[in-house]
């Protein structure tokens, strides 16, 4: 199973609030990532194994590299703990994202690996 390397994105049922309204940012990460792909040619390039998953560099027919695409979107954030040239340029990407308020940050929103900690029983913070 290939996962996009250097970012993670909302979970599958996880919300954000626009404005004390709630919208599935889950679900829209999913569809972004749905239509950038579906029908389309896809190519990956595995990077490293972590947990059974490839972490992969993946372009499609109309994204150069889906992983800075979803992050310019603010569809998407840099992991904490990633590392190397290509995470410095997501890193910007985000910064971009986030200074023009794209996706979710125009929103409050809890990250990701937070929400994951909490469902299992951990503490977690918000954005």
């Amino acid at each position: 199973m290939h996962r996009l390397y250097g970012i993670e994105s909302c979970l599958p049922t996880q919300t954000a609030n626009l404005n004390r309204q709630s919208w599935p940012c889950g679900a829209v990460a999913i569809a972004w990532l749905t239509n950038a792909t579906l029908a389309k040619w896809v190519s990956c390039n595995a990077l490293r194994e972590t947990a059974g998953q490839l972490l992969s560099r993946c372009a499609s027919s109309e994204h150069q590299d889906l992983a800075a695409d979803m992050l310019k979107e603010g569809l998407a954030i840099v992991l904490p703990i990633a590392e190397g040239q290509e995470v410095r340029a997501y890193s910007q990407l985000q910064d971009q994202a986030r200074k023009q308020y794209r996706g979710l940050w125009s929103s409050q929103f809890m990250m990701p690996w937070d929400l994951r900690a909490k469902q299992a029983g951990g503490s977690a913070s918000s954005r």
